[in-house]
């Protein structure tokens, strides 16, 4: 079964934070995101607005990650 709310994607994200000790990012679409470290569960909503296109929209997530971690 795919998880269907942040609620279950946060426990997806806590399962395999437990297996690899690090911090864990599910992106959900227009869902959002979620971020669990083993201690702190952070859920991101985006706003909702007009799309032309998703193509592209994954590697502009992690780019923004990416520079937001460095």
């Amino acid at each position: 079964d795919v998880p269907q709310t942040p609620q279950a994607v946060a426990e997806v994200a806590g399962g395999i934070q437990r297996v690899t000790a690090a911090p864990v990012v599910i992106t959900c679409g227009a869902e959002g995101a979620v971020y669990f470290d083993g201690a702190t569960a952070l859920v991101a909503m985006p706003p909702r607005v007009k799309t032309a296109s998703a193509v592209g929209s994954g590697d502009s997530f992690l780019a923004g990650l990416l520079i937001a971690l460095e």
